[in-house]
């Protein structure tokens, strides 16, 4: 049932683009079968479809959550770029437009970064990106109370296999020194797999293979953190910044 559903999902995301990729295997085992020449596959080309995914997961996240492109911002004014797309709670059905297209820090659940294609030097950025935003939850108030957003990478396509993009991922996170709070919680590689965050562990991933039903498994791990309860109070006074006085009778 769910699988099914999900398999359709990916097919109305990644469109076809009606050319053929051709791909050169990496020298291994494998190429060593063919006298150490590369062997190349081809396989159809596709291209995601961002409006048909922040549609698509607009009908999957918890129905008391919106989503946008709108942009974040905290009490100080901090708004950092990088998320193409925010879950959050609508206040009030205009509440991106009276904050002037951003979302307050306490009203937003997650946020999706969304990489076409995935390659060695878009890796990097997107994982640069989620870093930045993730700044946002270390500013806005002490460690101990700051809510961390939950940051979700989705990749269309990828040169990457699923245990290379573990170890690239581990890599660039230490050569970079990069903070732990700064990481991702879900990467997602369409029909290929996900990588996770394991919380149990310092600085530790788990990859999986999932194929087909990975937009299944994506969901059921995004929910587990979107479901999770806010407890800041959203206090509209921090957010005016200019000082007027009235008359007062």
């Amino acid at each position: 049932m769910l699988s099914k559903y999900f398999q359709d999902f990916h097919a109305k995301i990644l469109k076809s683009t009606g050319s053929v990729k051709k791909t050169a295997t990496k020298k291994g085992a494998a190429a060593k079968k063919t006298a150490g020449k590369g062997v190349v596959a081809k396989t159809a080309a596709v291209k995601l479809d961002m409006q048909a995914l922040q549609e698509k997961l607009e009908s999957i996240i918890p129905s008391y959550l919106s989503i946008s492109n709108a942009k974040p911002i905290d009490t100080n004014g901090f708004s950092p770029d990088g998320a193409d797309l925010l879950i959050y709670r609508p206040y009030c059905r205009d509440i991106v437009n009276m904050m002037g297209g951003y979302v307050p820090f306490e009203l937003i659940h997650g946020a999706c970064f969304v990489v076409p294609h995935l390659d060695k030097k878009t890796l990097q950025d997107v994982l640069n990106r989620v870093s930045g935003i993730k700044k946002i939850s270390k500013y806005a108030g002490t460690e101990e109370e700051a809510f961390k957003i939950p940051a979700f990478i989705i990749a269309g396509t990828a040169d990457h296999g699923m245990m290379d993009l573990k170890n690239d991922i581990l890599n660039y996170y230490i050569n970079n020194n990069i903070d732990a709070d700064f990481e991702f919680d879900i990467f997602m590689v369409m029909n290929r797999g996900v990588v996770i965050k394991n919380w149990r562990e310092s600085r530790s991933f788990i990859s999986l293979e999932t194929e087909s039903d990975t937009m299944m498994w994506f969901f059921i791990l995004m929910a587990e953190y979107l479901e999770t309860e806010r407890t800041e109070d959203l206090d509209f006074r921090k957010y005016i910044k200019t000082e007027k006085t009235y008359k007062q009778y």
